[in-house]
């Protein structure tokens, strides 16, 4: 009967029936992690899985593994390892863009597409020009109102922001004809919700003709007010004369260059308001003088001159 003989060959300290261990190097960037990480051991012919993680406030950008990108995983895993490996895995920030801006009349601050992290504040500011006040300010389309300033907090999506401003004073164009006057006159400014007051006087011989408020007759009225003003205004005074001339006579005698003569005037009753002289002549002379003798009869005078 024969004998078997069985030969198994001899293994070195460092080798096992699976062999060396083989590492895979595991490392993470800046904004999350990995794990395992560091220098991991891993027997022969085993299987290893890797996690990714990322931060608050960031997302996986990629993942390479032994130098070759395999996309932005969450996990890999490596199986029946032969040999050595890594692992890299890197993270960028999650980040939103708020749009801000302001229309004519103020600002805001800061401005234009403002980049965010995930899970951040954003403070905004609004401040008004010279002459101007806030209007509204809308965030996301939405009023928030006359605000000064506006935060975001706990960001996780896209937004925008816009402020709107209203001029806080506006101009009265007042003005009047001959005849008369209006207090105050020429360009009055105001602010905005506020009253102004108008006082319309006729000069003596003229009455009030009109008033016109932006354009539109008021009547023959003293005085006017602008209330809760919201906009720019004008009004405008007009006067006619009261005097009505009835007769102008001068002495039936002969007159040379150089004479003055006396004219009497025949006018409308001037119920005790004395008429004053504007202008007049008969004959093509200036009168000069007014002079009242009753209620209806005036005296003036003219130089004979040559011409």
């Amino acid at each position: 009967m024969s004998a078997l003989v069985l030969f198994v060959p001899a293994f070195s300290a460092s080798t096992s029936l699976f062999g060396r261990d083989q590492t895979i190097d595991a490392k993470a960037g800046d904004g999350g992690s990995i794990d395992p990480s560091g220098k991991v051991k891993v027997k022969k012919y085993s299987s290893i899985t890797f996690t990714i993680t990322a931060d608050e406030g960031y997302e996986i950008e990629d993942v390479l593994v032994d130098d070759k990108s395999v996309g932005a995983v969450s996990s890999y895993r490596f199986w029946f390892v032969t040999k050595n490996h890594k692992i890299r895995a890197t993270f960028i920030p999650v980040t939103y863009t708020i749009s801000a801006s302001a229309g004519e009349g103020g600002e805001i601050s800061p401005t234009g597409e403002i980049k965010v992290k995930r899970g951040s504040e954003q403070r905004f500011n609004i401040e008004a020009d010279p002459g101007y006040e806030i209007l509204d300010v809308e965030v996301d389309e939405e009023s928030k109102g006359a605000i000064s300033t506006y935060t975001f907090t706990k960001i996780s999506s896209d937004h925008s922001i816009h402020a709107t401003f209203i001029q806080r004073t506006y101009a009265i164009s007042a003005s009047a004809g001959e005849g008369g006057k209006i207090s105050p006159t020429g360009e009055i400014s105001v602010i905005r919700g506020s009253d102004q007051r108008f006082n319309i006087e006729a000069d003596p011989g003229y009455e009030i003709l009109d008033v016109q408020v932006d354009e539109e007759s008021k009547g023959a009225i003293s005085t006017y007010i602008f209330t809760n003003i919201t906009s720019d205004h004008s009004i405008r005074a007009s006067f006619e004369s009261m005097l009505e001339v009835l007769d102008a006579g001068i002495p039936n005698v002969s007159m040379k260059i150089g004479d003055r003569v006396r004219v009497t005037i025949e006018v409308s009753n001037d119920g005790g308001t004395p008429y004053s002289l504007v202008s007049g002549s008969v004959g093509g002379y200036p009168l000069e003088g007014f002079e009242r003798i009753s209620a209806t009869i005036y005296h003036s005078s003219i130089n004979i001159v040559e011409g």
